[in-house]
């Protein structure tokens, strides 16, 4: 909110050095690096979040794993973690959204 973006980043980096498993300094540095627009910095975090998460990664950490990797252009790989977090979390509204915005993104229409 104060546009310290550069410092909270420094302290991310810090804090992921410190506690490298740490869901909350995972989180939150997955998200700076979003906000940063570091989308593949983002996708390594958020990846590694839901390594630690394991079968307990909630919807969140999923969507924002498939974000980023969307926005880093990697849309097979957010395919494929789309797939799995339907595995996880099936018919939730927010990877329907999510299936949406890759479809579109790899020019493929819906059938219906």
């Amino acid at each position: 909110a104060e546009d310290r973006l550069d410092l909270a980043h420094a302290l991310c980096e810090a804090g992921l050095a410190i506690h490298p498993d740490s869901e909350d300094v995972l989180a939150i540095a997955g998200l700076l690096a979003m906000l940063r627009e570091d989308y593949a910095d983002a996708a390594g975090i958020l990846n590694h979040l839901l390594v630690v998460q394991g079968e307990a990664a909630p919807i969140t950490s999923h969507v924002m794993f498939i974000r980023a990797l969307r926005c880093a252009s990697e849309p097979v790989a957010a395919l494929k973690a789309l797939m799995f977090a339907h595995e996880q979390h099936p018919n939730h509204p927010d990877l329907e959204r999510e299936f949406e915005q890759l479809s579109t993104q790899l020019g493929i229409k819906a059938a219906g």
